[in-house]
């Protein structure tokens, strides 16, 4: 059993140097071409069969998505209805119907256009059967902060979703891919049944669900010319594993 999780940030046409957004063009022809070919599936039902160590459907994927951007319902939303394709939305919550913005959009963000997601789009959304977890309270490093504070974060973030949406919360995704046995164990604690890296592969049976591999979708879009090879190279994986080659390379 080999299933895959994606992750995508913002969809949007305009430039993003930070995030890489997908076009929106670009985004719906991979939504597409996964209901073709792929088996799209709910991540909470993949960590469940791979923890439980039960068959997949062929090629299953899970499709998600991070921090909570406004372009994610504007853009995205309607497309993954068109191809009933299921999605989880992990949530930095103090972005959500605050008014604030993510430190490194600051430098980018001129626009009089609110940025994040409100929660009255995302109870629309989660009325529609989109699943959504949470990504802390303020996107910190945990393995950098104290762990108290590291408990609120993944706590606190945990609460208010279930607060906004009146369902629980089981899923959720480590800012920046930052984890290690404690801050895992944190997780467990909290609740969360499931839980996301950005480490780039597949996902095989009995694999740690509270550290499941993800593949970050970040093609700029003129490689979306070679597609569909291009994008098939970005969700198994293989794209992410030379750039973290890359990234230890050039530091050495």
């Amino acid at each position: 059993m080999k299933a895959l999780v994606i992750c995508y940030h913002c969809i949007k046409d305009e430039a993003w140097p930070h995030l890489r957004p997908a076009k929106v063009v670009d985004f719906k022809n991979q939504m597409q071409y996964l209901s073709k070919v792929y088996s799209p599936i709910s991540l909470e039902r993949m960590a469940q069969h791979i923890q439980n160590g039960t068959s997949l459907p062929s090629k299953a994927i899970a499709v998600t998505f991070d921090d909570g951007y406004r372009d994610n319902y504007e853009n995205a939303y309607p497309i993954l209805k068109e191809y009933n394709i299921p999605a989880t939305f992990f949530l930095t919550t103090g972005f959500i119907g605050t008014g604030e913005i993510p430190a490194w959009d600051k430098g980018y963000y001129t626009s009089e256009k609110t940025l994040m997601l409100s929660w009255e789009q995302v109870r629309e959304m989660s009325d529609s059967g989109i699943s959504f977890g949470s990504h802390t309270l303020s996107h910190p490093f945990l393995t950098r902060i104290p762990r108290k504070q590291a408990q609120k974060e993944i706590h606190l973030s945990k609460d208010i979703i279930e607060q906004q949406i009146g369902k629980p919360v089981t899923t959720f995704a480590y800012p920046s891919g930052n984890l290690d046995s404690e801050i895992k164990g944190i997780v467990k604690e909290a609740g969360y049944s499931a839980a996301v890296s950005t480490i780039p592969g597949y996902n095989s049976m009995h694999d740690d669900v509270h550290a499941l591999k993800r593949n970050v979708i970040q093609l700029q879009s003129v490689c979306h010319r070679l597609f569909p090879l291009s994008f098939l190279s970005e969700i198994t994986g293989v794209l992410g594993h030379v750039r973290a080659f890359y990234h230890r390379v050039k530091r050495f």
